[in-house]
């Protein structure tokens, strides 16, 4: 295993990519008594049945407690959407509602949950309308009858860098990841040199080049770590 250090992480010839992760939105309808909405239990630690009212439910991703309030205001922001799955969750919906989704009562939110995280989509997170004006785009227009209700993406980001380690991995500093990559990772910086680790398909589906086409593995500098330089180096020294 190569284990990557802060010196590792050089991105000299980095690849300048921007975030373009895709989003489906479901605006949550005001009820007309708010009580928690609970899609699956909280362990201890989480956020306590009554502590807040809308609707609860946990980020898989992350393991985070997610909260969102049931005044008309809330909305479920679910990432790394693709355009099938969009349109899977959208005819869920509209099936749950009875083609109303204003209409949407506590049960039904619970259901299509649900049908998230059978689809394999984690990453789910609260948010309200002001976040969606100020931070997100509409990909696709449908006439659902429901404001921001369907597929949208993140608005114009600045370019990050990104370069690329293979093999099995894993990082000496925990703040950086925690994880152990067995097939790699890509890591990226941002604007303010903040590092963000990710598996590759990740990488692949929430990232484009600045000019929004799509990135390949190939586009993205190998880089080694002090270990595998010194392997490399030795093992031609051998040969020689």
């Amino acid at each position: 295993m190569a284990i990557l250090s802060k010196a590792d992480l050089n991105f000299q010839n980095a690849l300048a990519v921007i975030p373009a992760t895709q989003s489906f939105l479901l605006p949550i309808p005001a009820f007309e008594k708010e009580d928690n909405t609970i899609f699956q239990e909280p362990q201890k630690g989480g956020v306590k049945s009554g502590d807040n009212k809308g609707v609860v439910f946990l980020n898989s991703k992350d393991k985070s407690w997610q909260q969102v309030r049931s005044d008309g205001q809330g909305v479920v922001v679910i990432n790394e959407v693709s355009p099938i799955q969009s349109k899977a969750l959208l005819k869920k919906v509209m099936q749950l509602s009875n083609n109303q989704p204003e209409n949407l009562d506590r049960d039904k939110i619970k259901l299509f949950l649900k049908f998230t995280h059978a689809l394999g989509l984690k990453d789910v997170f609260q948010a309200d309308k002001k976040f969606v004006e100020t931070k997100m785009n509409m990909i696709e227009v449908w006439d659902s009858g429901v404001e921001n209700l369907g597929f949208h993406k993140y608005q114009d980001k600045k370019e990050v860098l990104a370069v690329r380690f293979s093999g099995n991995v894993s990082f000496d500093d925990p703040s950086f990841s925690k994880q152990t990559y067995e097939n790699g990772c890509v890591v990226v910086k941002n604007e303010d040199d903040k590092i963000l680790v990710v598996k590759p398909d990740v990488f692949l589906k929430s990232y484009t080049k600045p000019n929004g086409s799509p990135v390949t593995l190939f586009d993205i500098p190998m880089k080694l770590t002090s270990a595998q330089y010194k392997g490399m180096m030795a093992g031609r020294e051998s040969i020689a």
